[in-house]
Order: C-alpha cells, then structure tokens, then sequence
C-alpha cells in the first residue's frame, strides 16, 4: 500500500507500458469515461511534423478528448525535461483547476517520472516564465490554424490501423537523457552508446544494427559537433547546455542500464581528451559525483559542472539535501502529488516482438522512409545554423540512427539499394524491441524499486491478447480507476515492490584485462565480466603469459 494516498486530493492518473502495449488507446477508452484530458509524455511527440516516425495519435482521436504537449517544438530546436515539467505542471493545474482528470501517457519514463516526483533542481522564476511564455505563444499560433487539414487527417487515418501498437516511438534513449536519474538509460542516448547493454542482449542482429549505424557522417554534421565539443572545453557551460535539465539525483539508471561507456561521436583522440578534461574539471569541485560519473558520459559531466556554476553548491550536496527531506528516497525528493493511480500496461516480450516488428513494416509501408529522407535532406542543406546536432532532439528517435548510412548515401533510394535498406529495417526492429525491454527495466526499478513511502503502487495490466482487451485492461483499469475516484480500497493487488539501492550502480571499476576500461556499477561490472570482449582480451592476455612463461 503506497504511502500518503489522499482521496481528498485530486487523481492524476499515470498509464505506463513498453512501447507498443496500447498506452494511447486505454488513455482515450479511459479519459471518455471519466472526462479526462490527456497529457502526453513522450519526448519526440512533442516536434511538430514526422508523424510516422514519432507514432503520433491521429488528428481524429485528438478530437475525441483533448491531448496535450503534442506538436509544438520545431524540429531544429532542443527541447528539455526541464521544458517539459515546467509546461506540463502548468497543464495539470489548469486541467485540475476545470475540474478535469489529467492523464499522464507517453514512451518517456523520465519525463512521467519529473512531474511526480520533486528531482529537479528548480531553474528560477525567471526560466520557467519564459518556458511557459514561449509555449503559450505557440498554443495560440496552432488555434488559428486549420487542424482539420483534409490531407492530413487522411494520412493520419491510414496510419491508424492498429490501436493496440501505436505508442511505439519515444526518445530512446533516452532520451538520453536530459534527466539525470537514468537514461532511460537516456545515461543519456544510452540507446546509441551502451555497449555493455548491447553484449547482453540475445539478438546478434542487434548487436550488429549498432556497428552499422557508426558511419562516417556529412562533413557539415562533423564540424557543427566538433565546434560545440569544443565550446564546453573552453568553458561555454552555460551555453553548451542551457536549458538542459539538471536532475538532483544524477546516476541511477534502470537495473540493466550502464552509463554510457563510449560516446558515438567521438572521433579522434582530441575529443577524447576534451572529455577527460570535462571529468577533471568536475572531479576538483565534486569529487564524489565524478567518482560517479563515466569519464565519457559528458551530458551529466556537464549539468554537474552546471549546478556547480549556478549555485555555488556542488550537485553531490543538492543531491544530499534533497535526501534529507520527509518523503524522499535516493532516487529522488517527495513526490508531488499524493492520489496518484498507476496502471502498467504488460505483454509478453514474444507477442510484443512480433507485433513491434509488424508495426515498424506498417511504418515504411505507411512513407516512413520518405518522411526520413526529406527531414534528414533538409536538416542537411541547413545544419551550419541548426540548434541541434544530429545526435540531439528529433534526432533522438528510433529510425534516425538506424537509417543514417541510408540517408547519407547520395542516391537515397530503396530499389537502388535493397540490401542496405533491409538491413537498415532490421537495424530499426532491433532498436524498437531493445527500448521495450529498457522501458520495462526502467519501470521496475524506477517505480517498483522505491519503497512505498515514497512512491504510488502500480497496477499491471496484461495486454498479450488484444483479443481480450476489454476483460483484461480496460474493464479492470476502469475498476480500479472507479475505486481511486470514490475514495475506496481497491480491490486489485498492486505488484509487489523489489526495493533497489542506488549505491550498488554507482560503484566504479577498471577493467585491466581490457585496457584500463571504465565500468559504473556492480550490475555492469558483472555484466563485463561475462562479455565477450572481455573474455577474447582475457584469452589473449593468458595467451601472452603462457608465451613468456614458455
């Protein structure tokens, strides 16, 4: 039984789920009942345009009850957590404040979880008033166009064939993290740039999906991140990452998730040292976080020489002080809001593979491929003056990465190149199903690790057969919805919480057998040393010493 629940309060209701479980549908099925008013959390959702590549729902299920947080960042702009939070709590208010439910839906776990919980260090007044601002301008652009663009709408239709698959594409990577907790792995992009996750995995096509992806990019693309890199060396900190969000808690990823232990851009031995230098700098102010802290996971490196350069407090302390607050955990400060109703959308992982793997050929069938390559053409012809490189924002999303040597060739045509392009769309399969078993070891640990003190209890629902979908999710989410509104004792048992400590992930190791490699994490160190790399370095190194023993 979770901790502080008050009927008194307001209901929010969260609806967590792998990608491709039916999160949007049972938000929909469920805000009819209810009058409620859909906030979407997913970080790519939020670009306007790419619809195919985001999974967007379509124009007509927008009008069937009111979403929220859906197309209304430009493509070329970064967009944080910190953004998120700050608008989508304006939302809740304003939809509490109508007497609505809000319904917090979306792929983005660490975006869901910087609205319940207080682990964000507060950005000013002055910030979150330009955030607001600057949304509440674009909220009032989009009123004055015409969204029923018959076109439009049409396309959006066809797409919309299978509602128990649609909520497939989030950030993966995490987003990467603009969150400090975890990356969704988001250590941040961890989706690109985890290989110890990557070694574990079964799939050798997706272990092979990642090689594929390490071309070399357009020389425009090298040279913008090259001189951004190199912008942070020189002390541009604060606007190399400004607005990016500061997390309070800024290690813990997911169970199974390392800290990113390559960066994917890192292309010669002078980015290699900036990094090292970025981590030196933070170890003289924090020595505590950077003990914590990959030496190549420069996005949190950064926020941490951030917090420090803002608030004069080091980020190890801001992390303490939040701690120490009635409510708290280590993961994060006192939750926000006290009548809070999880529900888990579950499948099992061989039914959801197959209809993930389905779902991406409806993409392509459904102009995915184009809509990539007029995006990726355009950003290209531009990409001196874009805000974003082509590892951040939209970029972010499960189908750039895996399409990139596609998009880089100059001639980018299916027929032409048939082999590339399905090697491309296995490349993308493999990443969806990856980010769906990453978003359920993020909500095991992030939701289902903490104690019940601080954290709302979670109801699984079990989504395997769409076939039994109104007596398996909706009918019972409406049940135990039912029971959170009338202020009752639910009758479904939530899942049982598997308590994690944070202090066992943030342990640090060096790998002598493998050149002095870094590794965060007693899950990960484990993890290594079962890896294949490390048993070939192994083999070879005893090779050596049977040599000189001889």
């Amino acid at each position: 039984m979770a901790a502080s629940r008050s009927e008194t309060e307001p209901l929010i209701i969260v609806i967590l789920g792998c990608t491709g479980t039916g999160k949007s549908k049972l938000s929909i099925e469920i805000g009819r009942r209810i009058e409620g008013e859909i906030i979407s959390a997913d970080s790519m959702q939020v670009y306007k345009g790419l619809d195919i590549i985001t999974n967007k729902v379509t124009l007509e299920e927008q009008t069937i009850i009111p979403h929220h947080l859906l197309d209304f960042v430009e493509t070329n702009e970064k967009f944080s957590v910190v953004e998120f939070k700050t608008i989508a709590l304006d939302v809740i208010s304003d939809i509490i404040t109508r007497q609505k439910v809000p319904i917090i839906v979306g792929g983005t776990n660490y975006y869901i979880e910087s609205l319940l919980w207080e682990n964000l260090i507060d950005e000013g007044r002055a910030r979150a008033g330009e955030i607001r601002s600057k949304f509440r301008k674009v909220e009032n652009e989009e009123q004055g166009e015409n969204v029923n663009s018959q076109s439009r709408k049409a396309e959006n239709e066809k797409r919309n064939e299978d509602d128990g698959t649609r909520d497939a594409n989030a950030e993966s990577a995490t987003a990467e993290y603009e969150n400090f907790q975890g990356d969704v792995e988001d250590g941040n992009n961890s989706r690109t740039r985890n290989d110890e996750n990557e070694e574990r995995n079964d799939d050798d096509s997706a272990r092979e999906k990642d090689s594929v992806a390490e071309n070399t990019l357009v020389q425009c693309e090298r040279n913008n991140a090259k001189q951004k890199v190199k912008s942070a060396e020189l002390g541009s900190l604060e606007t190399s990452v400004k607005g990016e969000a500061i997390h309070t808690e800024s290690l813990d990823c997911s169970a199974n998730t390392s800290p990113v232990q390559e960066s994917m851009y890192t292309e010669n031995h002078e980015d290699t040292e900036i990094q090292n230098s970025l981590h030196q700098q933070l170890a003289k102010v924090d020595s505590a976080m950077a003990q914590k802290l990959h030496p190549n996971d420069t996005r949190k490196i950064k926020r941490s020489l951030q917090v420090y350069e803002r608030s004069g407090i080091t980020h190890s302390e801001h992390v303490a002080q939040q701690q120490s607050q009635e409510g708290s955990s280590e993961y994060s400060g006192p939750m926000r809001f006290n009548n809070v109703c999880v529900l888990w959308l579950q499948c099992e992982f061989e039914t959801l593979d197959k209809r993930l793997d389905a779902r991406v050929d409806q993409m392509i069938e459904h102009g995915l491929v184009d809509e990539l390559i007029e995006f990726h053409n355009s950003w290209k012809s531009g990409c001196s003056n874009s805000k974003i490189q082509n590892n951040e924002g939209i970029f972010q999303s499960i189908g750039f990465k895996e399409f990139r040597e596609f998009l880089n060739l100059e001639n980018s045509k299916v027929d032409e190149n048939p082999d590339l392009f399905q090697k491309c769309v296995q490349a993308m399969k493999c990443a969806t199903r990856r980010y769906a078993r990453k978003q359920v070891r993020w909500v095991n640990n992030r939701f289902l690790g903490r104690p019940s003190t601080s954290s709302p209890d979670v109801y699984s629902l079990d989504a395997t057969d769409l076939g039994q979908w109104e007596s398996n999710v909706f009918e019972k989410a409406v049940d135990i919805v039912k029971s959170f509104t009338r202020g009752e004792k639910v009758t479904h048992t939530p899942l049982e919480r598997i308590l994690t400590s944070t202090v066992a992930k943030h342990s640090n190791y060096t790998c002598t057998v493998c050149n002095g490699r870094i590794i965060i994490g007693d899950q990960n160190w484990s993890a290594h040393l079962r890896s294949r790399s490390h048993r070939h370095y192994k083999k070879k190194q005893q090779r050596i010493e049977d040599a000189n023993t001889t």
